[in-house]
């Protein structure tokens, strides 16, 4: 009886010590909790590019790299690449609108829109109405002559007769009337709405190509009228000043001796108090501290680095590059400047592929979805793909490699690319995204998932890279929007709702999270393209009804756009 007990119980410590080994060599949920906490805390002041919180985030990521052991590889011998980039316009000198009695004040009277061109005018003002030209259907323009060096008057809303659908509808885009504008011999134009449903919101932090004259947004109604009745000249004055600050990416790199390089990123900045235009909160300016959007992705390849660090005869085909991106959210300059500038790191042809992390911090505990987007940028990835099987991991695959992440930078470079996400919610871009929604668990299955990705990389050698279709060019066009986060994960008849934006129609509406989208106006909506569809054919003030599926309840719900 005791030789059976002592034979069960060396059994027992066999399998034990078995259990207990492969929990260990799990990537740590402990790790990753510390990291997305510590990325995602208020101190950090929502990691906005280039402000106090972004250095801290920064600095953070550093001491990490450096306890791993990865070297520095940047041309400065550290671990950050600096890169410049374009943060804002401001006003510098004299700005005015000015006409006999009347002097309008920036950003109180009027706005200057962030694709206008310095200068100094001084000209009689003409109303060009729409400032439309469409043969056969509009012209504004008729019966107007000498309108060379004019300063034009333009109402920026639309014609009823020109809806969203029609085929014309480019030609009512602003920036089709201000081309028109210039044809027709604008010195300035002075936009200005005559619509409450339609106006403005210049943003001089978002980058626009100059169009060569002064543009200016009128806030206030019938200001238009005041300066027309002067019976005298308009000055418009633009100066605007290219506003250009520094940030920096983080670079780690582990040496395998090997000719090829795999980049593992994630990008660590966020939206800061929203600031910079881009939250979907409407509210006092609050810290956005961006757990899932991006600590999530930043923790998980630092997580990685240690792992793969720790395990170098699994991982020794191949050097690794793990890369800390900053300037995401204000439109990928961190991965720009680093794919720009590659030979003073690392030659773009010896890098087999990009792994990208970005949003991976909501694993659903029932769905288990992990969205993977890129599979089409090389044959291989496919078949890896494929190989691979969790039981906690449901992967959903998307073929493109252009998508809005850093991803992207080095698709465009002929690079195969990998885009992990766990899916949109209705904390993306508010202040409500915080480290305590995060699912660590479902962290740990993603950085799992990314290491048998890596062992299957692992044993193919170079992957060759294929272009992939993108589809926006077939995106319709649209100027409203219904405020929705869709559920890119599902699957089902109709459209999903994964969140619902502040202030908008959906949500005065009282449309909820988890409800169905099954028809929009006369529009049934099978899928994410269906719904783009219907959208084309609405504009601001329409009033349409929405078929949704709310649980097992079919509700017809009124709407206005």
């Amino acid at each position: 009886m005791k030789k059976q007990q002592v034979f069960f119980t060396l059994i027992l410590l066999f399998f034990y010590r078995d259990t207990v080994f492969a929990q260990n060599n799990l990537v740590s949920q402990e790790l990753l909790k510390k990291h997305v906490f510590a990325l995602a805390d208020d101190s950090m002041g929502g990691r906005n590019t280039a402000t106090l919180g972004g250095e801290m985030a920064a600095r953070y990521i550093q001491n990490e790299y450096k306890k791993i052991g990865l070297t520095p590889k940047s041309t400065s011998n550290s671990y950050l690449q600096d890169f410049v980039f374009f943060a804002e316009k401001i006003y510098v000198h004299k700005n005015e609108v000015h006409s006999g009695k009347i002097k309008l004040i920036p950003k109180e009277d009027y706005d200057v829109l962030n694709n206008s061109s310095n200068g100094n005018i001084s000209a009689m003002a003409i109303d060009v109405k729409n400032g439309i030209e469409i043969p056969g259907k509009i012209n504004d323009y008729i019966g107007k002559e000498n309108l060379a060096g004019k300063i034009f008057l333009i109402d920026i809303s639309t014609p009823k007769e020109i809806t969203t659908h029609d085929e014309n509808f480019k030609l009512t885009e602003l920036s089709a009337r201000i081309e028109t504008a210039i044809k027709k011999g604008a010195s300035a134009v002075l936009f200005y709405s005559t619509d409450p449903n339609e106006s403005l919101n210049p943003n001089l932090r978002t980058r626009a190509k100059e169009c060569g004259i002064p543009l200016v947004f009128l806030k206030k109604r019938d200001t238009e009228q005041e300066l027309l009745t002067q019976h005298t000249k308009v000055k418009v004055v633009v100066n605007l000043k290219k506003n250009q600050k520094t940030s920096q990416n983080i670079l780690g790199y582990i040496d395998n001796h090997s000719k090829y390089t795999i980049v593992i990123g994630a990008h660590y900045d966020h939206l800061g108090l929203g600031e910079n235009g881009n939250s979907l909160y409407r509210g006092t300016p609050s810290i956005h501290n961006g757990a899932d959007d991006n600590a999530s992705g930043v923790a998980s390849i630092i997580e990685l680095a240690r792992k793969i660090k720790g395990e170098e005869e699994t991982y020794k085909n191949y050097n690794y590059l793990f890369v800390s991106f900053s300037g995401e959210e204000l439109g990928l300059y961190g991965s720009k400047s680093f794919v720009d500038n590659m030979s003073n790191q690392i030659d773009s042809l010896k890098i087999d592929c990009m792994i990208n992390l970005d949003m991976v911090g909501r694993l659903g505990n029932k769905e288990k979805n992990l969205e993977i987007n890129g599979v089409g940028s090389s044959p291989s990835f496919d078949t890896i793909i494929n190989s691979i099987s969790m039981e906690n991991i449901r992967v959903k695959k998307g073929l493109g490699g252009i998508g809005p992440s850093d991803h992207s930078s080095f698709y465009l470079k002929n690079i195969p690319v990998l885009h992990f996400f766990t899916g949109q919610h209705e904390d993306y871009h508010k202040p409500s995204d915080d480290a305590e929604e995060v699912n660590i668990a479902g962290m740990q299955n993603v950085c799992e998932y990314i290491l048998l990705t890596l062992q299957q990389i692992e044993k193919r050698g170079k992957l060759s890279f294929t272009k992939t279709k993108e589809d926006s060019a077939s995106t319709p066009r649209f100027k409203i929007s219904l405020g929705i986060i869709p559920d890119y994960m599902y699957e089902g008849e109709g459209l999903r709702i994964d969140g619902v934006s502040d202030g908008k129609p959906a949500q005065k509406a009282g449309l909820l999270r988890g409800d169905v989208i099954l028809q929009l106006g006369e529009v049934i909506v099978g899928d994410m393209n269906n719904y783009m569809k219907a959208l084309a054919q609405f504009k601001k003030g329409d009033e349409t009804v929405v078929v949704v599926k709310r649980g097992k309840e079919t509700l017809k719900i009124s709407l206005l756009f």
